[in-house]
């Protein structure tokens, strides 16, 4: 996105919280997050319960008959309820600390898929025979837990090469498993763990294609899990029945339609992109709700960037995709559950480039440091590296430019050790357009010694922003990150072949 005086041209690039990094969510959270609710209750009232009715067998004690036996029923009382909160903490204990299968531990990981391409392997749900509705259940619980550590894998770098591979080999095999469906709700839960995880492997690849397939996918699934619901059914209880399950299967469909929308977004499909979220239907799922209004303020946020870098947004239009945007991510804010850190991570970075189109630098810098924060106690490293290049911008608008070229050198490295191709590629660009407006940033943006005279840091702008262009081959052509790097690119060869130094063009360098 163009905008102010940021390097690049003010290539601002949002967070759509939809593969960008980190394990994904299931996005069904409303059955586990109504027990979680309950669960929470009970705990508080257990925690209580214990102190209140300790307190009461002192005092029944002290001021009672001496031969009341009040006080022993209410200290085994307390007792029971102390049992209780002690079970149900080692229970929480034990799931926290779950182990990874032995497939998937982090020493096989980092060399490879420990079971993919092997001749020979049998895979959960080809054996037996019948409908394999009990073989398919053994898959989808195989592939869930697998999947969702493995696209933890994908963001870290000495796991990550292991983690591609496994994706390369199984992405087919669990894309037939959305296809059929899940009958029971436990089912559908790790269904939409598998769909998010090759979901953000898809986007890491830039295979829309294959994104595209995934919704189609999925939303076969959806279909072939009502009419197996109803199979055995007539009329009245069909219907009932189809009714009943009418909620969830609307949430996978609407994850279905917010994963073709990132792929017509990633194609340049910006219209279509909004038909497919348009057609989702109104949820009480507050995970998908808040990625559906998360992904409109991506697109508004796109919209107002287009229109800055090729003029054809007037500036009322962009202050209108503007306060669009504004209004899609406060609606995500409150409906968004806590739970769902992965996805507030996307939040606070697309609120902060909100900040940062509106002119309040300092607010963006705060969104963006709570957004590095959290992705750091996740150990997301792709949404770190995201949250530090765009802290970086909003330091270069706060007016240290220094410590900007630090923090973007800081991402670049972060993105290269992932293999992230898009953000090093802005890196790249940020630097680039630096060295075109202060020449002596070149000694924050490289280890070279010695005076950056201005031809050199010409020079060394330019092969950044050739880096970059080579980088961006999977955007279309039209694209604003394109569009300024060639900009750009053009900008430097121009001063390169007159001779002259880019400090006194530094105005033509960070267009308004």
């Amino acid at each position: 996105m163009a905008g102010g005086d940021a390097p690049g041209g003010g290539e601002i690039r949002g967070a759509d919280g939809l593969g960008d990094g980190g394990p994904p969510s299931s996005g069904l959270p409303d059955g586990p997050r109504g027990n979680d609710e309950v669960r929470e209750r009970i705990v508080k009232i257990l925690a209580w319960l214990p102190l209140g009715l300790l307190s009461a067998a002192i005092a029944e004690v002290v001021l009672a008959r001496p031969d009341s036996r009040i006080s022993l029923t209410i200290i085994v009382a307390a007792c029971a309820c102390t049992a209780a909160l002690v079970w149900i903490g080692v229970a929480a204990l034990r799931s926290w600390r779950r182990r990874r299968p032995a497939d998937v531990a982090p020493t096989e990981a980092a060399g490879g898929s420990a079971h993919a391409g092997r001749p020979g392997r049998v895979l959960p749900g080809r054996r037996g025979g019948g409908d394999g509705r009990g073989t398919d259940a053994a898959a989808i619980r195989f592939y869930a837990r697998r999947a969702e550590f493995h696209a933890a894998d994908l963001v870290v770098p000495g796991s990550r090469r292991g983690a591609e591979e496994w994706f390369a080999a199984e992405a087919d095999r669990m894309i037939e498993l959305l296809s059929r469906g899940g009958a029971r709700a436990a089912e559908r839960r790790r269904l939409a763990v598998i769909a998010g995880a090759v979901e953000s492997w898809l986007v890491r690849q830039r295979r829309t294609a294959d994104l595209r397939r995934l919704a189609d996918a999925m939303e076969e699934g959806c279909e072939r899990a009502v009419r197996r619901r109803g199979g055995g059914l007539d009329g009245w209880s069909r219907r009932t029945a189809r009714r009943a399950a009418g909620r969830p299967d609307a949430e996978l469909r609407g994850l279905a339609r917010i994963t073709r929308a990132a792929a017509l977004r990633l194609d340049g499909y910006g219209e279509r992109a909004e038909e497919e979220l348009g057609a989702i239907s109104m949820t009480d799922s507050g995970s998908l709700s808040g990625r559906e209004n998360n992904a409109w303020a991506v697109l508004r946020l796109r919209e107002a960037e287009h229109g800055r870098v090729d003029g054809k947004l007037s500036a009322h239009q962009e202050d209108d995709a503007l306060q669009e945007a504004e209004s899609c991510l406060r609606d995500a804010v409150e409906r968004l559950p806590a739970s769902d850190l992965h996805a507030w991570i996307g939040v606070r970075i697309n609120l902060g480039v909100l900040c940062l189109r509106l002119g309040e630098p300092q607010h963006a810098r705060h969104h963006f440091t709570e957004a590095e924060w959290l992705a750091r106690q996740l150990e997301d490293h792709s949404a770190e590296a995201h949250a530090v290049e765009l802290g970086g911008v909003a330091e270069w608008r706060l007016g240290d430019r220094a410590y900007a070229c630090r923090r973007w050198r800081a991402a670049r490295d972060l993105f290269e050790g992932i293999g992230e191709d898009a953000g090093l590629a802005r890196c790249l660009l940020h630097g680039g357009t630096a060295l075109l407006v202060q020449p002596d940033l070149g000694a924050e943006l490289s280890d070279e010694p010695g005076p950056w005279t201005e031809t050199r840091a010409a020079a060394l702008a330019l092969e950044h922003i050739d880096r970059s262009i080579g980088l961006r081959h999977a955007e279309p052509a039209g694209s604003p990150g394109l569009l300024l790097a060639h900009r750009h690119r053009d900008q430097a060869e121009r001063l390169l072949r007159a001779g002259r130094g880019p400090g006194s063009a530094a105005a033509d360098a960070t267009p308004v």
